[in-house]
């Protein structure tokens, strides 16, 4: 049976939102009263269980991937099919930018200046900024991450080079989160025959891997399994 898009990508917001609430709440708890942490031991069974039920009833296509970021425990559903990943694969974009960094390819100085050719729609302010805006790679990202800016986005691409982007999350055994093009410029595609299906993928239990490297800081130099 046929779904649309948007319950799919709003199905994964929700998935990957709710794990970040869960485990942010599970620490505040193991830490009261007692002034050091404490690991929480969750009730997976009974958390899988809410989160099918909430599934089952949803009128789309419905998958999630929890990672308990203290004991490493985790469940999925649908944790290995492709999903579109929508601004969620901005944090990928990220994590490259600041491995360049870390490499000493690219510096968070380094200018971008933004033309009208640049400026996209969606959320983000670069859209409303004057033609010839110089910005630097830090701004850039800053504004991809915390107000999910398309343009930013678009600017921090054309500097890394999309298929950047694919060797980093290969090395970091997610050959299935892949970015083809930039947002809003279909045309812009370096795999046409894939964007037409999804500009944006992952695979969401794999995707989760790498989530707790981000939170920690240790994105640029991890290894992971495939």
């Amino acid at each position: 049976m046929a779904h649309s898009r948007t319950p799919r990508v709003v199905a994964t917001y929700a998935a990957i939102l709710l794990a970040g609430v869960i485990a942010c709440a599970a620490t505040g708890v193991g830490r009261a009263g007692t002034g050091r942490p404490q690991i929480v031991r969750a009730d997976t069974a009974a958390l899988r269980r809410k989160l099918d039920s909430i599934a089952d009833a949803h009128h789309g296509v419905v998958g999630y991937s929890v990672i308990d970021l203290e004991t490493g425990a985790r469940i999925n559903r649908r944790g290995d099919e492709t999903f579109p990943t929508a601004s969620l694969i901005k944090v990928a974009i990220l994590v490259t930018v600041y491995d360049l960094v870390a490499k000493g390819q690219l510096a968070l100085d380094d200018p971008l200046t933004v033309l009208k050719i640049d400026q996209v729609p969606g959320s983000g302010i670069i859209q409303f900024l004057h033609n010839g805006t110089v910005l630097t790679v830090h701004d850039a990202a800053w504004l991809m991450s915390t107000i999910s800016d398309n343009t930013a986005t678009n600017l921090l691409l054309d500097r890394i080079i999309i298929r950047r982007v694919w060797a980093k999350m290969d090395s970091l055994g997610l050959q299935h989160t892949r970015v083809h093009s930039k947002s809003f410029l279909r045309n812009s595609s370096v795999a046409m025959d894939s964007s037409r299906a999804h500009a944006q993928r992952t695979r969401m239990a794999r995707q989760m891997r790498f989530e707790p490297s981000v939170r920690y800081g240790t994105f640029a130099t991890a290894s992971w399994p495939v």
